[in-house]
């Protein structure tokens, strides 16, 4: 089964951990979506 992920606010003014995980799963503009694995590692970056 497959996660679909989509990033639906912007990251100005959040702090940098939180623009690298969104970086780490691949997601660089607002409405942009991805499918990951549903897997452990995936659930636990989310």
């Amino acid at each position: 089964m497959a996660l679909k992920i989509r990033q639906i606010k912007g990251t100005v003014g959040r702090k940098q951990n939180q623009r690298d995980t969104l970086r780490s799963l691949g997601l660089k503009r607002i409405g942009q979506e991805i499918i990951r694995e549903d897997n452990a590692v995936t659930r636990g970056i989310l």
